[in-house]
């Protein structure tokens, strides 16, 4: 049978947020495969209110139906509630009823509970995508309170690693962590990472100019930039090591310089809040990619959890220099020194790294465009669709085996 020919999968995808806008990395990752996938796949996609931007439904194609979980007092968990909450279980079930999907993919551990159900229920493979290992995630954050939550959700990610039919990831260092604590066999985990779409990396003519105008800074003024849901653990870290080391040092040597915070729940930093360091809240698409364009250098100080790195992908794309931890940069093609500049944490090699770029316009322009290149050849979706299908392919084999 011709591809032309080949009858359309069915794919019910669980997420725990929305994405109509992306509103963080993760959205954003759920929303590109939902619009790739969907080309080539029937897609039923159940998703929440929670990081909701109040956008409209943006991929318009016949083949995607979207199916919201009715709002309740479980929200006030936020992702946790996603675990148990049976107004989304009971959305699940419907769709998954109506829908007569080929297989199950949960985005992010939160829906698995769901997705083990149904797989139960209605005898389709469970493939889980992990965005992090979500475990370590909390057990990094430290505190008594991540430590009994970080004891609940391994074992919640246990369950989901052991009854998912297949399980990606976005990193090979992820997959060793998870292949290690959990005893996995290596087979039945994927590494595929995360991407962007460089097509939708434009910005309007003119519009880095009215970003620079906007905060009045001269063509010559260094601009640094970080991005991020500010309401996340290893983001808001990230903030405080922009405004207690890397502001006042870059400031001492370059009194001239700015920096500017983008993402949503910057009114939770206020006590980071420095003359010259400017947070700008959510922004719509459009504004963001205008910043970024307006930006110099673009800051990656993280040095706890994991995620998808979006960040560094859409400044890559962007054609901008990129000053990471290597934590922030973990399980990344990029080469340092030609493509991306990596320390080892928020240290005298990360402060020299922003030193250098800010002195050779040069050397900006040359690591910017050379991670352009990088992430059209390893980090596109057009490019890594091809992987999930070899996933799908795999799961249509097991569907058979799944009633033993």
């Amino acid at each position: 049978m011709s591809a032309s020919m080949k009858k359309m999968r069915k794919i019910l995808l669980l997420a725990p947020f929305d994405i109509f806008p992306p509103a963080h990395g993760g959205s954003a990752v759920v929303h590109n495969y939902a619009k790739y996938s969907s080309r080539q796949n029937k897609l039923r996609l159940i998703i929440t209110h929670l990081h909701s931007q109040g956008g409209d439904v943006d991929i318009k194609n016949g083949n995607i139906e979207i199916s919201y979980c009715p709002p309740s007092f479980f929200d006030r968990l936020r992702v946790f509630s996603v675990l148990f909450n049976p107004f989304y279980l009971w959305t699940a079930y419907r769709a998954m009823r109506e829908f007569k999907a080929d297989l199950i993919q949960c985005e992010i551990l939160w829906p698995a509970i769901a997705g083990i159900f149904l797989k139960a229920g209605f005898k389709r493979p469970l493939v889980l995508v992990e965005h992090n290992v979500e475990y370590l995630k909390f057990k990094d954050m430290g505190g008594l309170i991540h430590f009994f939550l970080g004891r609940i959700i391994k074992i919640v990610e246990y369950l989901a690693c052991l009854k998912a039919d297949r399980i990606i990831v976005l990193s090979q260092v992820d997959k060793d962590l998870l292949c290690q604590m959990y005893h996995l066999p290596e087979d039945k985990l994927k590494v595929i990472s995360p991407c962007v779409d460089p097509d939708d990396i434009k910005c309007r003519e003119g519009a880095a100019e009215k970003v620079r105008e906007k905060y009045g800074l001269a063509a010559h003024t260094p601009l640094l930039v970080f991005m991020g849901n500010l309401k996340y653990g290893p983001n808001i870290e990230g903030v405080k090591y922009i405004a207690d080391i890397i502001y006042p040092r870059v400031l001492k040597k370059y009194p001239e310089a700015r920096f500017i915070i983008m993402g949503q729940g910057d009114d939770r930093l206020r006590e980071y809040q420095r003359p010259g360091l400017i947070f700008t809240g959510y922004l719509e698409r459009s504004d963001l990619l205008a910043h970024l364009a307006a930006s110099d250098i673009v800051l990656v100080p993280i040095t706890t959890g994991s995620g998808v790195r979006i960040k560094i992908f859409e400044a890559a794309a962007c054609g901008k220099p990129i000053v990471s931890t290597q934590k922030g940069a973990e399980g990344l093609s990029f080469i340092h020194g030609e493509e991306i500049y990596i320390s080892q944490g928020v240290d005298s090699d990360f402060i020299q790294g922003i030193f250098d770029l800010i002195e050779n316009d040069g050397l900006r322009k040359t690591m910017g465009r050379k991670a352009r290149i990088r992430t059209e050849s390893d980090y596109s979706w057009a490019r890594k669709m091809q992987e999930f299908e070899e996933v799908y392919e795999e799961c249509s084999r097991l569907r058979l085996e799944i009633g033993n």
